[in-house]
Parts: structure tokens; sequence; C-alpha cells
């Protein structure tokens, strides 16, 4: 299979990172070789449609509108790309040699599923077992169902994801960078931010910080509130034009992007005052719920043991109103406190190499007010390593501005 040869000889956009090594590409082409014997595939069908995922993984082209990649027990790997004009950049940039426009239906709209049936039947593969990774939309799938008669279809989404769970060297390197720009974003929040601004400013802010040296925002929810009458407990995915006023607090949950991959962070602000006695009860509980959870993460632990560890919340007479602990870009496991669980996955542990988010989201019971700290962690033999560096504890900013 020729897919890592070629890295050395290709060029890439800054923020693309460029590929990764020989040597990774083959791990990755490896474990889905496994993969493809333990379910008795004669190919996987991945599917991706923006940002990272397992096309990414896969080739190191980076979707942004639907996509395929045919992978073969046997023979090369082919891409699929839409739009038209993306092709050209997708063959520049993945480790792959077969790049194609993934074509459009009757009506002239995006459709790469002839295409796709096409390779495959090309390759013999339409009697065989085909895993299939990712959330192919119905009307695709239930052409490639309908028209792959003596084809079994099967579901291996869960399989890739168990499988890039635990990340490489490579991978930390890039989330690392991605969880410095979200960093960055922090400071220039704690520098900028006052009284005056909106929170469409802020988020104006954030990007600028994160979008340095070839990041990219993935995520920057903000939400902001007086102290004094609070009336939002959580970071809000849509910014406001709210004007910051002095006495107000603001709460976000960033990450920035880099090749691929993401951190995120989450702090709690105040605008030119100290927090309330009841901003500073939420953040105490909030810190002691995230050192006492995060003592109980290494490989091995269970997750039982971190529910256990943050139950402090509760009984403190506060709840979360967000996952408390969540792989990286929701990978698992995902877990809340046992009070608010949607169900605890039984059995599961911890794992050396794991990349995490740990961000317990403390609020009052009613809703009203609530405070986030939080942060990636790489998980270890021994314990978790951090990996951002942005400033600690609740950050009080100048005020500025009118007040």
């Amino acid at each position: 299979m020729t897919v890592a040869g070629q890295i050395e000889s290709r060029t890439y956009p800054t923020n693309v990172g460029g590929g990764f090594s020989a040597a990774e590409y083959e791990r990755r082409s490896a474990a889905v070789a496994r993969l493809m014997t333990d379910r008795d595939l004669s190919a996987i069908l991945f599917y991706g449609a923006r940002g990272g995922g397992d096309v990414h993984y896969m080739s190191n082209w980076v979707p942004s509108m639907e996509s395929f990649l045919l992978w073969p027990a046997d023979g090369d790997p082919t891409l699929f790309v839409q739009l038209y004009n993306h092709v050209p950049q997708a063959r520049q940039m993945a480790v792959i040699d077969d790049v194609r426009f993934g074509g459009a239906n009757e009506r002239g709209t995006v459709d790469s599923s002839a295409e796709v049936l096409g390779a495959i039947r090309a390759r013999g593969l339409d009697r065989g077992r085909i895993g299939v990774s990712g959330g192919v939309p119905y009307r695709a799938y239930d052409r490639l169902r309908s028209s792959l008669g003596g084809a079994t279809l099967v579901d291996v989404s869960s399989d890739m994801r168990d499988l890039r769970t635990i990340r490489s060297d490579e991978e930390f390197e890039r989330i690392a960078r991605a969880a410095d720009l979200s960093d960055r974003a922090i400071l220039a929040l704690s520098e900028s931010a006052r009284a005056g601004l909106t929170e469409i400013d802020l988020g104006a802010i954030v990007d600028e910080a994160q979008h340095q040296d070839g990041g990219y925002t993935t995520l920057r929810h903000i939400v902001s509130t007086p102290m004094a009458a609070p009336a939002a407990c959580v970071p809000a995915k849509y910014l406001t034009d709210r004007v910051l006023e002095t006495g107000d607090v603001f709460v976000v949950e960033l990450s920035a992007g880099w090749g691929g991959y993401s951190g995120q962070v989450l702090r709690t602000f105040t605008i030119g005052q100290e927090p309330t006695r009841q901003y500073e009860e939420l953040h105490e509980v909030t810190m002691a719920a995230y050192q006492a959870a995060r003592a109980t993460i290494k490989d091995g632990a269970a997750v039982e043991d971190l529910l256990d560890a943050v139950d402090l919340i509760d009984r403190a007479g506060f709840t979360i109103c967000d996952d408390l602990l969540h792989g990286a870009n929701q990978f698992p496991p995902i877990l809340r406190t046992w009070q608010t669980s949607h169900g605890v996955p039984k059995g599961m542990r911890f794992r050396e190499g794991m990349a995490v988010v740990l961000q317990p989201n403390v609020v009052t019971k009613d809703g009203s007010a609530g405070v986030q700290y939080g942060q990636m962690l790489r998980v270890t033999s021994e314990g978790v390593e951090d990996l951002h560096h942005a400033l600690e504890g609740l950050i009080v900013c100048p005020s500025g501005g009118a007040a």
C-alpha cells in the first residue's frame, strides 16, 4: 500500500502542519489492517464532512465538505473529495496517490455515492463485507446499501473511535501546539477584556489570538452576566451584543485548532471587581472538584472513582450544567456527576495515551449562576500531564471603558 512513502516530497499549508511521519502512517495502516482482519472486512469506507476525523487521520486531507476514503484490505486507497475546486489542494495534501472528484447526482448537487459505488465494483468489493465509519448521510448510505446487494455493510465507527482514543506522541505534539494557542487567547482576554466591550468583541479577541501561527478557532463559547444579579451559568455557543459592565462575570470555553487537532481550556473572569461571595464559593468548589477528579486519573483507573471524587459538588449544594469530563473531540468517556449522569460507561477505565478534558462547571441549582475551570490533559501511567499552561484560577480583568 503506497501511503507513507510520499510524505517528504509534499508541501502543506501552515495550518495543516504537513503530514505525519512515515512511521506514524504505517502504525495507523497496520491498526486498520488488524481491524479489517478481526471483523472479516474486505475494505473500510470512511466518511468525513468537516474538520478532523477518520478521513484526515488516514489521509491527511481535512474535509470541509463531503469526502469518502475507500480503504481496501488489498490494494491502494482512494479518496473522493468535494467540491471540485478542492481536489487540487487535496492532491497536494493527501498522503495517498489516488485522489478523485466525488462527482454529482443527476441534478448537479453534491453526491459522491455513484463514484464510490463505481470504485467498489471495479475492485470486486461488492460481494464482501465492507466496514463503514462516520456519519454517512442517509441518502448516500441508502444508495450504497441498496446498490450493493451482494455486500454486507458493517458499522465500524465505534471500532475506529476506540482505535483513535490512544494518541501517539506525534498527535500530542499537535494537541500541545493547539493548546498553546488557546492559552494565548486566555491571556489576551485577561489583558483586553473590559467594561464597554460586547461578548462579540470578546470573541474577536479570542479569534485574533487563536489564529496566530496557522491556528484557527474550533470553539469559542462565552457568556456574561452581572455578579450581583446573575442570569447565566454556562458558556454560550452564539455570542450576543450584550455590553460588559464593571461587576460582570464572564465564563469561556475555548478551543484552538492546529493541523487537524485542538486544545480546550475553560476559565472564569470578572470585570473590575473581585468575585462576590457567591462566585468565590462557586469557584472554590469548582477548583476542589477539579483537583479531586484530577487525582483519580491514571492508566487503569476506573471512571467511577472520578465520579465518587466529585460528589463534593452535590454535597456543597451545587450541580453542573456541562460534561464533567470528556475525551478530546468528544471521544469517550463522557462523564457527568452521579446525580446528573445520562449513563456511566460501566467497566471503562482510563488508559495511558488518552487526551481528556476535565472541566467542572459548578452552577447553582436554579441555573442562575455558574463558573467553569478546566483544560485538556494527557493520561499517563502515573497520573496526568497538563497540555495547557494558561493563567490559573479566577481571573480579574481591569474595569477600563465605561462603568
